[in-house]
């Protein structure tokens, strides 16, 4: 279920079903951020999705489920259509909204239950293995392949 609001306060529901499930763990690519770090896109969700959807068309064609971006500091953000957790003994880092990434449901809540607090991540944290998630599919184990 999506509730879209319209500047002019208009809104709508739309319907549909769960997409499939991306396989475990997922294969993800990694690019850098096609926009500014403060692009405002970057800090508010909306229906203009344009560089995550084109981002995510681009892992697909080359084999992997979902990209992820990195920003000028050579941060890891955020993926197309998730966030991202690596594991630190018995909590999870994520990277700070700072960094330019949109803050996530999912992420949110595993913050305010004290299983994920905010950091930095790089590429080379990834390489072991980490996690993806969102609200609508939850954590999943991801793993990073060749572009």
């Amino acid at each position: 279920v999506r509730l879209m609001l319209a500047r002019s306060g208009q809104w709508s529901i739309e319907l549909s079903p769960l997409p499939a499930p991306l396989g475990s763990p997922v294969p993800v690519m990694l690019m850098p951020l096609p926009v500014a770090g403060d692009d405002w896109r970057l800090r508010h969700k909306t229906s203009d999705r344009r560089f995550y959807d084109e981002a995510r068309q681009q892992a697909v064609a080359q084999g992997a489920a979902e990209m992820l971006f990195v920003n000028e500091a050579g941060q890891v953000t955020e993926g197309s259509f998730t966030n991202i957790f690596v594991a630190d003994r018995e909590t999870l880092i994520t990277p700070a909204l700072s960094h330019g990434l949109l803050p996530g449901v999912l992420r949110r809540s595993l913050i305010d239950k004290g299983e994920a607090v905010e950091g930095d991540v790089t590429a080379e944290q990834l390489v072991g293995g980490f996690f993806i998630g969102n609200a609508l599919r939850g954590l999943m184990p991801a793993r990073l392949i060749a572009s």
